[in-house]
């Protein structure tokens, strides 16, 4: 993906890449209405929290080594790039979604999930 594509994403909202999210990629999996919740922003951000720490953390936590990653990546936009690069590379979801997904990743911070404070 171009630079200027990524940057786009990182100017969007977190409201509407976790509505990007839910409704590429989550709609046949998830239970319940779609559009009860598209409609609660609050449900999006749980939605995506568990189902990335249950599909995510592991592969970027571990193989991707996201601690290490985020230390040596002064830029924002160079660390959404990589994750970016790399979750196309294991997931093979359609373009733009994987650098959708590295935002949002980076916005929720995945410090926590990957205990990157006990790492240090």
């Amino acid at each position: 993906m171009e630079t200027q594509d990524i940057e786009k994403l990182l100017k969007r909202s977190e409201d509407e890449l976790l509505l990007d999210w839910l409704t590429v990629e989550m709609r046949t999996e998830v239970g319940g209405d779609f559009q009860d919740l598209a409609s609660s922003p609050a449900d999006m951000k749980k939605l995506f929290r568990k189902w990335s720490g249950d599909h995510l953390a592991e592969m970027i936590c571990v193989e991707w080594a996201y601690c290490q990653k985020r230390k040596t990546h002064g830029k924002t936009i160079e660390l959404v790039t990589q994750l970016g690069e790399f979750i196309y590379s294991s997931i093979k979801t359609p373009l733009p979604m994987p650098f959708s997904l590295a935002v949002l990743i980076v916005m929720h911070g995945f410090d926590q999930f990957c205990n990157c404070m006990e790492s240090e």
